[in-house]
């Protein structure tokens, strides 16, 4: 009978678990739906006034360099998502990447940092605080102006 007592509240126990954890999944839903819906103030440079003033210069800049500023405009990205958006700029980039100048000029030189692994398990790269800003900066003004 004890054994029989003790596995009902064993069951209680894990049902009211089991709840609260259904009410705190519904109020992460709700957060979530809230913030996909609202607009959240940005620190992160305006990529459509950044990227008009660089459009005619992307030619002169350098693959490097435009990676950088990619970096700079959408950071914490995998090489396929920096490719993507460079190449959606109307660049070429996916030879400079494939020839592994990303780890020799970029990440063995700290400017760039891995943050991260997405989903797939593909590293998320940003910027490196001091070198890897303070380059895009850089690149920015000089090129942005």
């Amino acid at each position: 009978m004890d054994k029989l007592k003790e596995l009902e509240i064993r069951f209680d126990d894990l049902e009211q678990r089991f709840k609260d954890i259904e009410q705190r999944f519904k109020e992460m839903e709700q957060r979530v739906s809230i913030l996909e819906h609202s607009e959240v103030p940005t620190s992160q440079p305006d990529s459509d006034s950044i990227l008009t003033k660089l459009a005619d210069k992307f030619g002169k800049i350098g693959p490097q360099n435009i990676v950088i500023i990619a970096l700079k405009i959408n950071p914490r990205q995998t090489k396929e998502q920096l490719i993507s958006i460079i190449e959606g700029w109307g660049t070429p980039i996916k030879k400079w990447f494939k020839t592994n100048h990303f780890k020799s000029r970029l990440l063995d030189n700290g400017l760039v940092i891995i943050v991260g692994k997405n989903d797939d398990a593909k590293d998320i790269f940003s910027l490196s605080e001091i070198k890897g800003n303070k380059l895009a900066d850089e690149l920015i003004q000089r090129y942005g102006s």
